[in-house]
């Protein structure tokens, strides 16, 4: 009996969009993080929102994003509580595996304690 056709048994496996197959999704999404770090343009926060997203689910299934730590906080220079939210989970998950960058979140934290909205605040504590 001969084998099957190479055709059938090298299937190309096509991922599923919302798993990236690679660090190639992680990169991507370290790229736009930058490009938005310091924009107010209208818009950017629902951009960001998005980005953040994106991170917190390869983090939440498993998916080494620790790569955009830096990114992550610059981003969270906003007023948008959703977007602080998320970014303190991803950097309180993160913080330990990365101590010398957990470093920059401190001129960050430090400056939402003095934030007038007491969400902010205490999200920073």
């Amino acid at each position: 009996m001969a084998p099957p056709p190479a055709s059938q048994t090298q299937r190309s496996h096509s991922p599923s969009p919302s798993q990236p197959s690679g660090k190639s999704e992680v990169s991507d999404l370290k790229l736009q993080l930058r490009q938005l770090a310091g924009s107010v343009a209208p818009g950017a926060n629902d951009s960001k929102r998005e980005l953040f997203k994106k991170v917190i689910s390869y983090m939440t299934i498993g998916i080494d994003v620790s790569s955009v730590f830096s990114e992550m906080v610059m981003c969270s220079a906003t007023s948008d509580i959703v977007l602080k939210k998320m970014c303190y989970l991803y950097v309180g998950n993160y913080a330990k595996y990365n101590p010398d960058l957990a470093l920059l979140t401190i001129n960050f934290l430090q400056r939402d304690c003095k934030d007038q909205d007491p969400m902010i605040r205490g999200l920073a504590l």
